[in-house]
């Protein structure tokens, strides 16, 4: 859970934070990666800790079978 503080215009403001890029060329079935968060505004900061744990599932479409 991240949890950001700052003013109360400002917050209501963000409707999603940015993480490190994850390479993702390697990822074969599941695997989870910890990266740093980002919020794109300079008054509104991160009050948890900017560290979450993002967990990624890759699976295989077969051929001819579009999502």
């Amino acid at each position: 859970l991240l949890t950001i503080t700052g003013p109360e215009s400002r917050v209501r403001q963000i409707e999603f934070v940015e993480t490190d890029p994850i390479d993702l060329e390697s990822v074969v079935g599941e695997r989870e990666f910890r990266v740093h968060t980002f919020v794109g505004d300079p008054q509104v900061r991160m009050k948890s800790s900017p560290i979450v744990d993002v967990k990624v599932v890759m699976e295989r479409i077969p051929s001819g079978e579009s999502r």
